[in-house]
């Protein structure tokens, strides 16, 4: 994917995102689901490239909702 790749911080912070697990199975009464970390702008768009890290959700990962 086009774009540059995330300094120290932006690491760090897509880090804790990712350790909260997803936030629907979250909302949805389950304590941890394992997930992946998607931007919401997409880190190649211009008017957000600076802070395109910081918007992110962790939503789960695939192939783990065949298990639940």
């Amino acid at each position: 994917m086009k774009g540059r790749s995330p300094n120290k911080a932006e690491s760090k912070h897509m880090d804790d995102v990712s350790q909260l697990g997803c936030i629907v199975c979250r909302n949805q009464g389950r304590l941890y689901v394992p997930c992946e970390i998607h931007h919401i702008e997409g880190k190649t768009k211009k008017i957000h490239t600076s802070k395109s890290y910081h918007y992110a959700l962790s939503i789960i990962v695939w192939g783990v909702i065949k298990s639940l």
